[in-house]
This record gives structure tokens, C-alpha cells and sequence, in this order.
């Protein structure tokens, strides 16, 4: 009898262990568009698995998942038209989301919360049966020495080179098995990627501060732009100083919080070209980038320490990538000005990002709207920023949903 009971639980155990997290929890964040487009964004390859049509199936090779990199996944976004249908829609959703969940092979659970989830439910009512329905998985690419890329760019001659050609801005993908049109968007506008130059010009009077800037792969075009700009407008005497972080030099399985590095530091006073030099050698130097999680407040808590005269910290930092060492906020004692790249279509800011802002009566910026942290305010207040609704709860700011 006692044998019976002990290979039971061995039983129980195995089972335990090879079920895969349930991702169904996570896809609460839901938006509505005429139609989903698939945008690209640099430095991000994004696989598409199309289901179909009111089917929980595909003939996608699912096996393919398991290629890429749990840590490097930044955002799964979930599609459909809209169905009349609620009930039925509800369980669809439900059997689609698990089978993505048991492809990936409990390989997500140790990062599944640190993703970006969303569902975009499709109101084309007339295009409804051709309207693309399954997932898009977005995931960064490896560093590819863009360090020595930022510095060709910023020695670019435009006066001798000539100007790529641009290709059409709209592309329609037609999944013939599956009888759906995807279209896709090629972003050529430079716009989005000057929002640090946009803050930093229009709150000029954060003075004596240090721009602490994250160098990882899908930040590129944004430093690029910074240093573009600061070329234009190098001022020796300025007193404003640099942090480059690219959490952690070299490859690293295993990161400590306030000691991953990869933080590369300089100051106006040293010229823009060491600047620029520093800067790319971050870059270079990213190897370690393995996970979506970034060493924000190590770089802050560093940088505070290098630069300790200085007033203001300026983070800029990517949406996407959460930082992995909050715990560190309790030695920030500086108003730190989160601009935060990467946000688009209304998609929640990590609430880190906002606490970290909050905490330290600093500031939270997006391309469209700027949140200013002057007190700590009172348990239980209420506010929206950029669509989302927000609570302090603990001490702390929480996205909640308003019923």
C-alpha cells in the first residue's frame, strides 16, 4: 500500500513538472483596431503564427518556439475579428492561448511576467473572414557591433553619399492556406526616435544632470539621435555628464543585482568624440544581453556615485525592457526623469519605470504625454496616464482596472 502511495506522487511530481505555464492569466490587457498591422521595429524579428478561422489549430510548426530565446521575448500579441459571438469567442481564445503556452515547454516560466501581453481584437466588420487571426511574437535580436555602426553614422558624410531608396511604406502579405491579408508597416519616420532630444530641449532646466542611457540592441536608433543631436550642439562647458549601460559585459548566465556592469561613464568636459567612443564601446561591449530585463538602477546607482555633484538624472530607457534590480531604488536620492522609448498604441508603462519616477519626485515622459511627481501623494488616489488608470496602493503606484 505504501509502495501504491509513494509511485503516486512520483506520478503527481512528473506531471508537475512537465506542464507548461498557463499563459491565459496574462493576455488582460485587450485593445480594439479596425485592423492589426504588424509594425516593424528595429532590431526586433517577430515570428507570425496564424490559427484558423475559428478553429483552435494550425499548421504552423510550433517546434520553431523553441529556437528562440524565452529571455529575448519582448511582446506576444494575441489577434482576432471581432465575433458575435462572445461565449464561443471566449473558449476559442482560451484553446489557442494553451497550445501556444504547452509549445513553448515550461521554457517561459521563469520570464513569463517580465513579457508584454496584448490582444488586439479586429472591428472590419466587411473583411472580417480575411482578417489575420493567431499570434505575433516579438523578440530582440542579438548585439551585432552596432557600437562601430553609431560611429560610422555620426562620421557620415551626407554631402559625398547618396540616399538609400525607399521602399513603399504599406506591404500586404496574403497567407494563402489560411485565406487571411496581413499588412505590415515599414516605419521610415525618424519622429519617434528624437522623443529623448524633444524632452531634454524642452525641460532645459534640468540642470547639472547626467543622461543615463540604456545601449542595448533596440535602443540604437535612440542613441543614435542623441548623439546626432549633441554633436549639433556640443557645448565643452556644459555641465552635464554620461552613463552607458548595456547590462553586463561578456556572456553571463548568471546576473547579481548591483553587480551585472557593463556601465561605461564620461562627462561633457572630456569631448564628443570620447563620448561618442564611450558610447560605442557599450555597445560593442553588450555581449552579455541575454534577457529582456536591463541593469537600469545599477547604471542610476553607479552613475549617482561617479557624478555625485549632479542634481538630476535623466534615465532614458526602453518600455519593453523592465529592470531586473528595483531593489536598489532605496539608494536613489535624486529626482530621476524617466524618458521611456518604445511606447506605442496605448501600451502599458512598466509600473517600475512609474515607481521609480514616483519614489523619487521625479518625472515619467512618453512621446505624447509628461508626468511630473512633485510629492508622494495620498494612499488610494487615483489618476490615468496615457489610457491606463493607476492607483497608490502601499506606497507604491498600480495599474488597476476601473469596474
Amino acid at each position: 500500500m505504501k509502495r501504491e502511495i509513494l509511485l503516486g506522487a512520483i506520478t503527481i511530481i512528473l506531471t508537475l513538472n512537465v506542464s507548461a505555464i498557463d499563459l491565459n492569466p496574462f493576455f488582460k490587457y485587450k485593445h480594439e483596431k479596425e485592423i492589426y498591422v504588424v509594425k516593424k521595429e528595429f532590431g526586433i524579428k517577430k515570428i507570425v503564427i496564424p490559427f484558423y478561422f475559428n478553429k483552435a489549430s494550425t499548421s504552423f510548426d510550433l517546434k520553431q518556439l523553441l529556437r528562440i530565446r524565452p529571455g529575448m521575448i519582448r511582446k506576444i500579441t494575441y489577434t482576432y475579428a471581432d465575433n458575435i459571438s462572445k461565449l464561443s469567442q471566449k473558449e476559442l481564445n482560451r484553446k489557442r492561448i494553451t497550445i501556444l503556452s504547452d509549445a513553448f515547454s515550461r521554457r517561459l516560466d521563469k520570464h513569463a511576467r517580465e513579457i508584454l501581453y496584448e490582444t488586439c481584437i479586429q472591428t472590419k466588420a466587411e473583411a472580417r473572414r480575411q482578417l489575420f487571426t493567431g499570434f505575433v511574437i516579438s523578440f530582440e535580436l542579438p548585439n551585432q557591433n552596432l557600437g562601430n555602426a553609431l560611429e560610422s553614422a555620426l562620421n557620415y558624410d551626407s554631402k559625398t553619399s547618396h540616399p538609400k531608396k525607399i521602399k513603399s511604406i504599406f506591404q500586404i502579405d496574403t497567407l494563402i492556406e489560411y485565406d487571411y491579408h496581413l499588412y505590415r508597416y515599414e516605419n521610415h519616420s525618424h519622429g519617434e526616435f528624437k522623443i529623448a532630444i524633444n524632452k531634454l530641449k524642452k525641460y532645459s532646466y534640468w540642470k547639472n544632470r547626467v543622461i543615463v542611457t540604456d545601449v542595448t540592441g533596440s535602443m540604437y536608433p535612440y542613441t543614435k539621435q542623441i548623439l546626432l543631436w549633441l554633436k549639433l550642439n556640443y557645448t565643452k562647458h556644459s555641465n552635464q555628464s554620461y552613463v552607458f549601460f548595456n547590462d553586463g559585459d561578456g556572456p553571463k548566465t548568471k546576473k547579481y543585482i548591483g553587480k551585472t556592469g557593463g556601465i561605461y561613464y564620461c562627462k561633457n568636459s572630456d569631448g564628443f568624440n570620447n563620448i561618442l567612443k564611450t558610447a560605442a564601446k557599450a555597445m560593442n561591449n553588450s555581449k552579455g544581453n541575454i534577457d529582456l530585463v536591463e541593469n537600469d538602477l545599477e547604471a542610476i546607482d553607479k552613475g549617482c556615485e561617479k557624478f555625485w555633484q549632479a542634481k538630476n538624472i535623466v534615465l532614458i530607457a526602453d518600455n519593453n525592457a523592465p529592470p531586473r534590480d528595483t531593489a536598489l531604488l532605496v539608494n536613489i536620492d535624486k529626482p530621476v526623469h524617466v524618458i521611456l522609448c518604445g511606447v506605442k498604441d496605448d501600451r502599458a508603462i512598466r509600473t517600475a519605470y512609474l515607481n521609480l519616477a514616483y519614489k523619487t519626485n521625479g518625472s515619467i515622459h512618453t512621446m505624447e504625454q509628461d508626468l511630473l511627481f512633485i510629492t508622494q501623494s495620498n494612499e488610494g488616489k487615483t489618476f490615468t496616464f496615457m489610457g491606463n488608470n493607476y492607483i497608490v496602493r502601499n506606497g507604491k503606484l498600480e495599474r488597476y482596472e476601473k469596474t
